[in-house]
């Protein structure tokens, strides 16, 4: 075999689906009908999973339209003007992005305050759920980003750090 690193690139295609921060969203429901999660623990992930739910669809029917927004306000929250109307949840993929920062701007008219951080998550939970939604967000950015590799733009007969600028 003269190319051993794609041996086992069947496997690889899962390795942004089969994380450990993701772990409980992929395995807890298994666990429960096998009876190895019990109340206590099911009522958890209950309440982890409909927040995260509820929180990444707010994020994603919350725009930001570049005629409204100052492009001071932009150029600091995400190091650049914008260009197009994006929801929160795209510009939650941007690298240099995070939840808080989003959290503590004001997109809107002025006069008009519309901030991300008036998320209803229970306390208790708040810290995991909104983690766990930056996380998504990340990977879905980087498998959407122009520098992100798929096998199908990979050079042949390359390793795949090889390919790259």
């Amino acid at each position: 075999m003269t190319e051993p690193y794609r041996m086992f690139t069947s496997r690889a295609e899962y390795r942004l689906s089969l994380r450990e921060d993701n772990a409980d969203f992929r395995l807890t429901e298994t666990g429960r009908r096998l009876g190895l999660v019990g109340d206590v623990q099911w009522n958890m992930y209950c309440r982890k999973r409909d927040a995260v739910m509820r929180e990444t669809e707010r994020l994603k029917s919350t725009w930001v339209n570049p005629h409204i927004v100052a492009k001071e306000e932009s150029e600091r929250v995400l190091g650049t003007s914008i260009e197009r109307e994006y929801n929160f949840f795209d510009l939650l993929t941007r690298p240099g992005v995070d939840y808080a920062t989003l959290s503590s701007t004001h997109f809107g008219k002025p006069g008009e305050e519309r901030q991300l951080g008036q998320a209803a998550i229970d306390a208790d939970i708040a810290e995991q759920a909104i983690a766990q939604i930056e996380i998504r967000a990340k990977y879905q950015g980087l498998c959407r980003s122009p520098g992100g590799r798929s096998p199908a733009r990979r050079r042949p007969g390359k390793p795949p750090a090889a390919g790259r600028p």
